[in-house]
């Protein structure tokens, strides 16, 4: 049976992708196995923020309409255990600058570390933004490109 696995082209997103693929060929090697890469709606129009474009789930939804049979979907977007004592606020406290990859972990960082967050934040994209500042915080830099391939031209 062949398995299609559709990913984002990022570079991060093919580590990732070809991490699963690898897997599923080490467990399951009577498949074959095929890497699609999507251009989503998002990848499309860089210049408003997701949520204007659409549904927080439209990546999903550009890959669900796509690839219809023999599909794997990865993205998982939940909250792990995490260290909030005093000395992990204090080593946050004592970085340089904070990444957001998105609305939700910049919530989560700030809800749960608010002061200790660096003042310098890089967020990847305008909707990111807009969330950092609805929570009175300021962006030093966003990614021209609202993508982790983005983030990286704009650090290095």
């Amino acid at each position: 049976m062949l398995i299609k696995i559709g990913t984002k082209g990022s570079k991060l997103a093919l580590v990732q992708t070809n991490y699963v693929c690898d897997t599923l060929k080490k467990a399951f090697p009577e498949h074959q196995y095929e890497i699609v890469v999507i251009k989503t709606t998002g990848d499309m129009d860089l210049t408003k923020p997701l949520d204007q474009i659409g549904s927080k789930g439209l990546f999903v939804d550009d890959i669900d309409s796509k690839i219809k049979l023999n599909k794997i979907v990865c993205y998982e977007n939940k909250q792990l255990e995490y260290d909030n004592s005093e000395d992990m606020k204090e080593k946050i406290s004592t970085c340089e600058m904070a990444i957001f990859t998105s609305g939700s972990n910049a919530t989560f960082a700030i809800e749960q570390f608010g002061n200790n967050v660096p003042k310098k934040i890089i967020s990847i994209g305008p909707a990111c933004s807009k969330t950092i500042i609805n929570l009175g915080y300021e962006v030093y830099k966003e990614a021209e490109i609202s993508s982790y391939d983005g983030i990286m031209e704009l650090l290095l």
